[in-house]
């Protein structure tokens, strides 16, 4: 807390990342005023991931986690402050162009350590799992059998996702999770993923409804972008990096 006080007074950008699981979700309200008397500019609320090999204790269930992401980005936007993880939805959502892929790990970059190691994750980099030294890799990187298969990994190239409902704003999920649940096969998907996009969409949809109900009368009315945008991205800043978490800093729906 000290250093986050020093860095904020002096001018310097600032943002919180926490993970929701067994060991806070009982506390959210304490939570959510211990943050909001931080006035940080965004705030990052993820779930758990999988672990490789065993159960991860601090999991919950991901409806109950959309449930809980859902009315803490009601409140914060209230007070001004942008919520990362539910943007990832909410950009495509809005302009109506698919997400393809949810993270860097998709074709988009790469990770490197300490060590020299390179790798697609950096989840299973660090764990020796998918890494090779620098100096055994291409010059063109984009060569390499594992990034290729990584960068092609999009819901619209997995056979589960075909004729989803939510395909457009999904992203697939993390590979990462898809990797451990299902024995290193990322073809695959992490049903949680599901639940948790279903829950967000179900969100968005009712949220810009109560916006817009009363000039719906007895017709149809489409809302603009731009009046979808004011709604749910009022508070983003483009000019703020950390407004994005690492890998998903910029918006990925582009292909």
């Amino acid at each position: 807390l000290r250093g986050y006080n020093l860095l904020r007074d002096a001018g310097c950008k600032v943002g919180i990342s926490s993970v929701t699981g067994t060991h806070n979700v009982d506390r959210m309200k304490e939570v959510s005023q211990f943050f909001s008397d931080l006035h940080p500019p965004s705030i990052g609320l993820n779930f758990g991931h999988h672990l490789l090999g065993k159960e991860n204790p601090t999991m919950i269930p991901m409806g109950k986690f959309a449930d809980i992401l859902t009315g803490f980005y009601n409140e914060m936007r209230d007070k001004g402050v942008f919520v990362e993880n539910i943007s990832r939805f909410i950009t495509p959502f809005y302009l109506e162009q698919p997400r393809f892929n949810e993270c860097q790990a998709q074709g988009r970059g790469f990770s490197v350590d300490s060590r020299g190691k390179i790798g697609v994750c950096k989840s299973l980099l660090v764990s020796d799992i998918i890494s090779k030294p620098l100096d055994e890799m291409p010059e063109d990187i984009s060569t390499e059998p594992i990034f290729r298969e990584w960068a092609n990994r999009s819901p619209f190239n997995l056979e589960e996702c075909v004729g989803c409902n939510v395909i457009g704003i999904c992203g697939g999920g993390c590979n990462y999770d898809a990797f451990a649940i299902n024995d290193g096969d990322i073809r695959k998907i992490d049903p949680r993923q599901c639940d948790y996009t279903n829950a967000v969409l179900e969100f968005l949809i009712w949220d810009l409804f109560s916006d817009v109900r009363n000039k719906v009368g007895k017709g149809v009315y489409i809302p603009t972008v731009e009046e979808q945008e004011r709604k749910f991205s009022r508070y983003y800043n483009p000019k703020n990096e950390l407004q994005r978490s690492v890998g998903h800093e910029k918006d990925r729906w582009k292909w």
